[in-house]
C-alpha cells in the first residue's frame, strides 16, 4: 500500500466502524430540528484567529469560497510530506481553518447540553484545545500527495441562512470522497459549521463521543484526551491509533 492511499483508507475505515453508532446522529444532523438548534444561535463574532492571524477578515464572502480556502490550503499542506512535516502542515492548514470554521457555533453544538452548564472560563479553554486538536487532526490526515485534487459540484440552501456545499476528493488513484460542508452565515461572512465525509458527520460522530467522556469522567478528561491526540498527530498517529 503506498502512503498517499493511508489518506481515504483511514476515513473508510472510520466511516465502517463509526456508521452503527452515528447514523441516527447523522440523519438527525440534516433535518430542520437540528437546523433550527444552529439557527437559534445568535449571530456574532466567530471563535477564530488570536494573534496576527487575526488581522485577516474571518469568514469569506459565499460559502464555495470558504470551502475552497480550506482545499487550497489542505492541498498544499499535502505536499509536505511525512511525520518530519507535520510543524509545516500545521502552519500551512491552520490559519484556513480558524479563518473559515465557526467554532463559536462549533463548540456550543459539539457539547450539546454541556456547554450551557459550562462557566465562561471552561468554555473559552475548551474552545482553545478544540482549535489546535482540529487543526493539528487535518495536519495528521492529509499528510502525502500523488495527484489529489477537491472538486466543489454545487451549493444549495438547506435552511434560511444554511447553505451545504457538495465537493468530492479525488484520489491519484481514481478513488473519489464526497465531503459535505455546511455553512452559516453571519453578518454578510460565510463559515462552516460541519463537514460530513462519505455520510458521516464529523459534528454528530464527536458530539456523542465528547458527551460520553463528560458524562462519565467531566470536561478535564475530555480536555486530556484531546491533548494527548494532539501529541500524537504530532509523532504520526491519526485518529485511529
Amino acid at each position: 500500500m503506498n502512503r498517499p492511499d493511508l489518506i481515504s483508507r483511514r476515513r473508510v475505515r472510520r466511516a465502517v466502524r463509526v456508521a452503527s453508532v452515528c447514523a441516527a446522529l447523522t440523519a438527525g444532523w440534516l433535518t430542520a430540528g437540528w437546523m433550527s438548534e444552529v439557527r437559534a444561535i445568535e449571530p456574532g463574532t466567530p471563535a477564530g484567529p488570536d494573534g496576527a492571524e487575526a488581522e485577516t477578515l474571518p469568514g469569506a464572502d459565499s460559502p464555495e469560497q470558504a470551502v475552497q480556502r480550506l482545499h487550497d490550503a489542505l492541498l498544499a499542506a499535502m505536499k509536505i510530506p511525512g511525520v518530519e512535516g507535520f510543524g509545516s502542515r500545521v502552519e500551512t492548514i491552520r490559519p484556513a481553518v480558524l479563518g473559515v470554521f465557526d467554532f463559536s457555533t462549533i463548540g456550543r453544538l459539539v457539547l450539546g447540553g454541556h456547554w450551557k452548564t459550562l462557566p465562561e472560563a471552561q468554555r473559552e479553554e475548551f474552545l482553545g484545545v478544540f482549535k489546535r486538536y482540529v487543526v493539528a487532526n487535518y495536519a495528521a490526515e492529509f499528510d502525502s500527495y500523488a495527484g489529489h485534487e477537491f472538486r466543489i459540484d454545487g451549493a444549495g440552501e438547506q435552511q434560511p441562512s444554511v447553505v451545504v456545499v457538495r465537493a468530492r476528493l479525488v484520489t491519484g488513484a481514481g478513488e473519489t470522497h464526497r465531503f459535505d460542508y455546511q455553512t452559516r452565515e453571519k453578518d454578510g461572512r460565510w463559515f462552516v459549521v460541519n463537514v460530513a465525509v462519505d455520510g458521516v458527520s464529523d459534528l454528530a460522530l464527536k458530539r456523542a463521543q465528547y458527551d460520553a467522556v463528560i458524562r462519565k469522567d467531566g470536561l478535564p478528561a475530555l480536555l486530556a484526551t484531546l491533548e494527548e491526540k494532539i501529541a500524537g498527530f504530532a509523532r504520526g498517529e491519526t485518529d485511529d491509533d
